[in-house]
C-alpha cells in the first residue's frame, strides 16, 4: 500500500510540475502517468483524468503520445460503456475511429483494432450477437488487409469470435465458413497466438459439424487437425485436453493414405 501511495504521489507530482512549467521533458512521462492512474481509480473521476489527458495532449505529434491519447479515447469509450451512458460512448468511440483508425503508427493502428474487438466482448454487446457480428464486420473492413503480425493476430481472433456469434444465431453454414477462412488464411502464420487460432477453429469446425450430424467430414477435421497439430509446442495444444470432446479426437487413428495436410503439407 505504501509503495502504491508513493507512486501516486510521484505521478501527481510530475503531473504538477508539467501543468505549472510545461517542460517538454516531462511531457511523454506525463502522458503515461495520467493514463495509469486511471487504471487506479473509480470509473467517474477515471473520466475527468482521462479528459484531463486530452486536454494537455489531444493534438501532440509525439508518436509515443499519441498512442497514450489513442487509449485515453478508447478507455474513455469503455469507461461511459461500463457506466450505461452509451450515446455519449458512440460519439467518444466514433471519434477515436475517426482519429487513428488509419494512423501511420502500426501500434496505434493495433490498439485501434483491439478495441473494436475489445467492444465485441463487452457484456452489453455480446448478449447480442447481430451487434457482435456488426462490430467484428467493422474490425474487418478497416483491418482484414493488414499485413502487419500485431493486426493479423486480432484479425484471426476477430473471425474465430464472428464465427462464434453467428453459430449463437443458427447460422452453421455460415460459421462453417469463417472458420474456413480463418484456417485457409492464416495455415502458415508464424504467430504462435494465430496458431492456436487456426487449431480452435479446426476443432470448434469438427464439433459443429457433429451438431449437424455430418460425422464424415467431421472425421475428416479432426484427422486434419492431428495431422497438421500433434507435433506443435505444447502452449497450443495444452488448452485442448480439457474439450470435451478430446479424448475420442486423440485415439483416432487416420488412415494411412490420407495424403497430405493443408496446414503442414506433410504427409504421414
Amino acid at each position: 500500500m505504501q509503495i502504491k501511495q508513493e507512486r501516486s504521489a510521484r505521478i501527481d507530482e510530475s503531473i504538477r510540475r508539467f501543468s505549472e512549467t510545461g517542460d517538454p521533458s516531462l511531457r511523454v512521462q506525463v502522458a503515461e502517468a495520467l493514463s495509469e492512474k486511471v487504471f487506479a481509480i473509480d470509473l467517474a473521476p477515471g473520466i475527468k483524468i482521462l479528459d484531463e489527458l486530452l486536454g494537455y495532449f489531444s493534438e501532440a505529434p509525439e508518436a509515443a503520445i499519441r498512442l497514450q491519447v489513442a487509449k485515453a479515447f478508447s478507455s474513455k469509450a469503455g469507461t461511459l460503456g461500463r457506466m450505461l451512458r452509451i450515446e455519449e460512448q458512440e460519439f467518444v468511440f466514433a471519434e477515436f475511429l475517426r482519429r487513428f483508425a488509419n494512423a501511420p503508427e502500426v501500434d496505434i493502428r493495433a490498439h485501434v483494432a483491439k478495441a473494436l474487438l475489445w467492444r465485441a466482448r463487452e457484456p452489453f454487446v455480446k448478449a447480442r450477437s447481430d451487434q457482435v457480428v456488426t462490430v467484428l464486420d467493422e474490425l474487418l473492413r478497416r483491418f482484414s488487409q493488414a499485413q502487419e503480425l500485431e493486426i493479423e493476430a486480432v484479425v484471426a481472433e476477430d473471425i474465430f469470435d464472428r464465427a462464434t456469434a453467428l453459430g449463437k444465431m443458427g447460422r452453421r453454414n455460415e460459421q462453417i465458413s469463417a472458420y474456413n477462412n480463418l484456417i485457409s488464411r492464416f495455415t502458415d502464420s508464424p504467430d504462435l497466438s494465430v496458431q492456436r487460432m487456426v487449431a480452435k477453429a479446426f476443432l470448434e469446425k469438427g464439433r459443429v459439424l457433429g451438431t449437424l450430424a455430418n460425422t464424415e467430414d467431421q472425421i475428416v477435421v479432426y484427422q486434419e487437425f492431428l495431422k497438421g497439430f500433434s507435433g506443435c509446442p505444447g502452449e497450443v495444444m495444452q488448452e485442448y485436453a480439457r474439450m470435451p470432446y478430446w479424448p475420442w479426437v486423440m485415439h483416432w487413428q487416420p488412415p494411412k493414405n490420407l495424403g497430405s495436410h493443408p496446414h503442414t503439407g506433410r504427409i504421414d
